[in-house]
């Protein structure tokens, strides 16, 4: 039996595998951005006399629907994958399996002290951010063809197939409520790198002896200026709008909360590369065994890449920023403890709308609690905690996961972390 591809430790096909899903050909780093307004914020109606306040933030996640973190770690980081682990792992893949993962960091100015056209409750912000993000979806066979090889007289379809990656850079000013922390804002983006492949269909076919194999294809693939590297390069310019609103409900019994986060596109300069896929090509006596009697990591496979049919072009892209829809329901059931529900939605990625149930106490005046419950996102169910504290009043510091169980189960399939440092300046 002769294989296209095959398994021995971690092969090198095995990390070009990891690295197209993971980091969509480029890079990788349930959401994506930072939550909504905390509830220890909203939790006090007033105005605050602060004269201003210098918060840093970060958030950063990987989910996936099928894949466990142990598998990613091995993959990418280096382990031996064992057959019955990687057999374990194909039988939990989905027709449409999801991966994907975000970095952002961010660093917010509040000033308190001025008014603004002679509204005392409003001040100005700054923020400055930075983002990596990566999705992709990808069908069952896909994940077959690479791990565990093609057969004779196999029929593989793999696709269709969305991967997709984004790094950018935001500089935003605009105005907040001192009293409910509504807030507007509109910023500058400057697009750092992107790669966006779509393969509408793609199929792979080997003969009942194993020697041919025919692989169809159709899809685009766009890839940022490749000239350029770095943060802030240039290789994009676009806009960007950020909104929260908070409603509260009649004698104060709960708020409703709205947030629009990086509703904005990205124009990639002249030098984006687009490449037209679209043909089929068959490949007749292929004989791996010669190559696969050796470690992958020391020899170089065929490459076919000079045999497959496209066409390739220059020219501007448009492409919208990873948008998120937030809503968010909180009742408060006392002074101190609330319970909340709500909904994120990422449009332009491959994740599903994300819902959760959550439940805080304050334990004290300046300390919070919190534990969730979520589903969706790029993976499935998430069991969460967070703590939120602010002593003296004069530091903030806040710690939050949707995912416990990333950090402590090889069997999960994904890990998150939010934190928050903030340091207020009195009046």
């Amino acid at each position: 039996m002769n294989r296209l591809f095959a398994h021995k430790g971690t092969s090198e096909c095995t990390k070009r595998f990891c690295a197209f899903v993971l980091v969509v050909s480029a890079l990788l780093l349930d959401g994506i951005g930072f939550a909504q307004t905390d509830a220890l914020w909203l939790m006090q109606d007033s105005i605050k006399p602060w004269a201003s306040m210098a918060m840093l933030r970060s958030d950063n996640a990987m989910g996936s629907n099928s894949i466990d973190l142990e598998f990613i770690n091995e993959s990418v980081f280096g382990g031996t994958l064992e057959k019955d682990q990687i057999q374990r792992q194909s039988d939990r893949m989905k027709s449409v399996n999801r991966i994907g993962g975000y970095s952002a960091s961010e660093l917010c100015f509040y000033n308190f002290k001025d008014t603004l056209f002679n509204r005392p409750h409003w001040g100005l912000q700054a923020a400055l951010q930075t983002t990596y993000m990566a999705s992709a979806y990808f069908p069952k066979d896909l994940f077959t063809l690479i791990y565990q090889g093609n057969q004779q007289s196999d029929s593989l379809a793999l696709g269709p197939i969305r991967a997709q990656m984004q790094a950018y850079q935001k500089f935003s000013v605009g105005l907040f409520n001192k009293k409910n922390w509504n807030s507007i804002s509109i910023g500058l983006v400057v697009g750092q790198r992107m790669a966006d492949l779509s393969l509408y269909s793609a199929s792979l076919l080997t003969n009942a002896w194993g020697d041919t194999i025919d692989v169809a294809y159709n899809g685009t693939y766009h890839r940022s200026d490749t000239a350029v590297s770095g943060i802030a390069n240039g290789a994009g310019l676009g806009l960007a709008t950020d909104i929260n609103y908070h409603l509260r409900m009649p004698n104060n019994k709960g708020i409703i909360s709205i947030a629009l986060h990086d509703i904005g596109f990205v124009v990639w300069n002249k030098n984006t590369q687009t490449f037209r896929l679209n043909g089929s090509n068959m490949w007749t006596g292929i004989d791996t065994r010669p190559y696969i009697s050796q470690s992958l990591d020391s020899i170089a496979l065929p490459n076919f890449e000079d045999s497959l049919k496209y066409s390739r072009g220059k020219g501007r892209e448009i492409k919208p920023l990873p948008a998120r829809i937030q809503f968010r329901y909180l009742h408060h059931l006392n002074e101190s403890s609330y319970y909340e529900f709500g909904l994120q939605i990422m449009p332009s990625t491959a994740a599903l709308p994300r819902v959760h149930f959550g439940l805080g106490q304050r334990i004290f005046d300046n300390f919070l609690f919190t534990q969730s419950v979520s589903y969706g996102g790029f993976g499935r169910w998430g069991f969460g905690a967070g703590c939120y504290y602010m002593p003296k009043k004069s530091w903030y510091f806040a710690v939050q996961t949707f995912h416990l169980g990333g950090f402590t189960l090889n069997s999960a399939r994904s890990r998150n972390i939010q934190f928050s440092i903030a340091k207020i300046f009195k009046s």
